[in-house]
């Protein structure tokens, strides 16, 4: 008997088990769409099943209201207002939307709505204070109910707040910055700044929070702008900046750092909370297991106690070689960390004898908090000499004695950029033939190095027999000392009447009192510019004063291995008014930046203006990051003053897996209309009709074409070889 008991228990249980009963919740509410979101007639209520069978709705009711359709296992059925209007705002094929009445719509003052099944209850209940301005209101995985965080909600989809824990129990104020080196407010990363930690398992949602310093009425809102990340992982850190905030300021004798759930203090609870005396510029206040020590600042990691301090001293000039009275320098003593000291620096200055020129004593046992600054300028006689500067034993035992002594060769030279400027025409881009026609349009490379100068015009033409026969180019050259590897375009004459005889011609370059010429071919005339010539004086004086402006990369390796630093040379070229351009560069493939280093694309920005006519080299140093070897990209940006349109410039890279020796100079002109340029440019072109196409012609040195003809010397030999040995067979 007791066995058949048994066995009807365990059919009975079976039975029980196989019965499906419904487990379907409100998961997720759109109460308030703004226009951007199709207003009111776009609410709307996304259901969630955790069951592994479909549920027909018909057996539900919504606030009273019968529902129908499908929910498939363990999906979404979102109940709309209106599905057209739904469909065309968040541009989904999302196949579970059931459009619904929800009478008046939902309130958004606050309301309850009710989801009943036969064997499912579920309700929720909101105040109208979350979930507004295009919010949605989303339940996490705790089973709370949070503001989405991202706008429109997330229909159809995992809720956006799922992951996130709401319970700030875990949170701690693990270090804070009260006297950074520099403004306490300015913008982040540098300024005051507080450290937190989530020593929980789940993720937390920063938003909303607040911290306090001693008063009640200076708080710093924790925002996406003034930290690293609002979503904390588990036991991750993050970096909370004042960043320009006006009331939130630390005191450095004595203050308080609070974090609360939010503002104000009175309706809201305190997370963790830190009181500290006495901070020391560029020192800050870290958690540890026993303690809060002043430390060595480590924001967003693990903090680091170091026993001791650390101090160095250094010599700072803008130059190595001097004339006989225009050397100064400064001594900067500063302290890396530790507390404050008194400091006892020495100095001497010896010629190349080790003979002591000149000693001081810059400061002797005095109070230093931070760093302390003397300036000094030496009158010295022409030589080499040796500058010494180190600090004495400290008290606190520097842990890093190879900064405490300081050595500097300098050179004084009273002929130091005393030279003389020079003019060369290094190239003709004329075609194969070596020629060019009457009217052509071509370009010559010209190296101009001005040294110690006050003229800046460079004028660039064509003349025969001691007469112009093409349009002058002007530029100007404003900065000393500077070589200018420059590439101008030249115009020659239409020569349609045939007053000009065909035949040897001059290119001529003056500058600075200084004239360099070069012998090329003239010969022949284009019948097409002269059918019509009026129009083509008009076309070419507008032209080129076109190609005249513009910019250009002048200098750029080929070949780059992994890692390595390299320059990037760009040329400008201004138009006939004063304007200011801002140009930066970067190495890139698809849509990732590999010289960026965790910066901006235009991290590396310079800006310089430029006189009427003038032409600057803006020199770039990018480091490429460690990438596999192929074809890249480098990109050079230009906006020319207020222009909201930036031109571009792009050219290849390639990585190897070994550096190579061989670089590439550009003759590449783009013209200040002109966009991306890639592909190669004539080396003449006739401009009626046609405007100048950019390019690049690469040089490659004789040294490199040699390595390249080994392989095959190799192989020539080797048949050979053979050959006479077959023969003597």
């Amino acid at each position: 008997m007791k066995i058949l008991f048994c066995f009807f228990l365990f059919i009975i249980l079976i039975v029980c088990t196989s019965i499906s009963i419904a487990d379907i919740t409100i998961n997720e509410v759109m109460y308030a769409p703004t226009t951007d979101f199709g207003g009111s007639s776009n609410e709307w209520i996304e259901l969630y099943t955790y069951d592994t069978m479909q549920y027909n709705l018909s057996e539900c009711t919504l606030n009273n209201k019968s529902l129908h359709g499908i929910i498939n296992d363990s999906s979404y059925v979102i109940l709309v207002r209106n599905k057209e209007k739904f469909i065309e705002i968040y541009e989904t094929n999302f196949t579970s939307i059931v459009e619904v009445s929800f009478g008046r719509g939902l309130s958004n003052k606050g309301a309850e709505i009710i989801l009943n099944c036969n064997d499912n209850f579920d309700n929720m209940d909101y105040d109208g204070t979350l979930g507004i301005q295009g919010k949605t209101l989303e339940m996490n995985k705790d089973g709370e109910w949070k503001e989405s965080l991202v706008d429109g909600g997330t229909p159809g989809m995992k809720n956006s707040v799922y992951d996130f824990s709401y319970d700030y129990s875990d949170l701690e104020i693990t270090e804070i910055m009260v006297d950074p080196l520099g403004d306490d407010d300015a913008t982040k990363p540098l300024g005051e700044w507080i450290e937190l930690y989530n020593s929980g398992d789940d993720s937390v949602y920063l938003d909303g929070l607040v911290l306090y310093d001693e008063d009640d009425a200076n708080e710093l809102y924790i925002t996406k702008t003034n930290t690293n990340t609002l979503e904390l992982c588990s036991k991750c850190y993050t970096v909370v900046y004042r960043d320009n905030d006006g009331d939130f300021d630390l005191s450095k004798v004595e203050d308080s750092v609070r974090l609360y759930t939010g503002y104000p203090i009175s309706d809201n609870l305190l997370i963790d909370e830190i009181s500290f005396t006495n901070a020391i510029e560029g020192t800050s206040f870290s958690k540890f297991d026993n303690g809060w020590y002043k430390t060595v600042p480590t924001p967003g990691n693990e903090n680091k106690y170091t026993a001791g301090c650390d101090w160095k001293i250094e010599i700072d000039m803008n130059n190595s070689i001097f004339h006989t009275t225009d050397m100064d320098f400064d001594i900067i003593v500063s302290r890396i960390f530790g507390e404050k000291q008194n400091v006892t620096v020495k100095g001497i200055i010896e010629n190349v004898f080790g003979e002591p020129i000149k000693e001081y004593s810059p400061w002797t046992n005095k109070k230093i908090t931070t760093s302390n600054t003397k300036k000094y300028t030496p009158n010295l006689h022409e030589g080499v000499y040796q500058i010494r500067f180190w600090i004495e034993s400290l008290m606190c035992g520097d842990t890093d004695n190879t900064n405490n002594d300081v050595t500097k060769l300098v050179a004084i030279n009273p002929q130091y950029k005393e030279t003389t400027s020079s003019l060369e025409i290094e190239r003709m881009y004329l075609g194969n033939d070596n020629k060019a026609e009457w009217g052509d349009q071509f370009t010559a490379k010209i190296n101009v190095y001005k040294g110690n100068e006050t003229r800046y015009s460079v004028q660039v033409w064509v003349e025969k027999d001691d007469e112009k026969v093409s349009k002058t180019t002007k530029l100007s050259i404003h900065d000393q000392y500077k070589q200018y590897p420059l590439t101008i375009p030249i115009q020659l004459e239409p020569n349609c009447n045939n007053k000009i005889d065909d035949g040897n011609v001059l290119l001529v370059v003056e500058a600075f009192g200084l004239r360099t010429e070069k012998e090329f071919l003239v010969k022949g005339v284009d019948n097409e510019i002269c059918k019509d010539y009026l129009d083509y004086i008009k076309d070419q004086e507008d032209e080129i004063e076109r190609k005249k402006v513009g910019y250009r990369i002048i200098e750029k390796p080929l070949e780059i291995f992994s890692g390595e630093i390299f320059p990037i040379k760009v040329q400008l070229l201004n138009g006939n008014d004063v304007q200011p351009y801002t140009v930066w560069s970067y190495m890139y493939r698809g849509s990732t930046c590999y010289s960026c280093d965790g910066s901006e694309r235009d991290g590396n920005k310079q800006r310089v203006i430029l006189q009427p006519d003038e032409v600057q080299i803006v020199e770039f140093l990018l480091k490429a990051d460690d990438v596999q070897e192929g074809e890249y990209k480098i990109k050079v940006k230009v906006q020319k003053g207020n222009q909201k349109t930036v031109k571009d410039i792009t050219e290849t890279i390639t990585v190897v897996s070994e550096k190579k020796t061989l670089s590439e100079s550009l003759p590449l002109f783009v013209e200040s209309g002109g966009g991306n340029v890639s592909s190669p440019f004539s080396s003449k072109t006739r401009v009626f009709g046609n405007s100048l196409t950019g390019g690049v012609v690469v040089y490659e040195s004789s040294g490199v074409k040699a390595k390249k003809l080994i392989p095959v010397l190799l192989f020539v030999t080797f048949g050979l070889v053979c050959l006479v040995l077959i023969w003597k067979k």
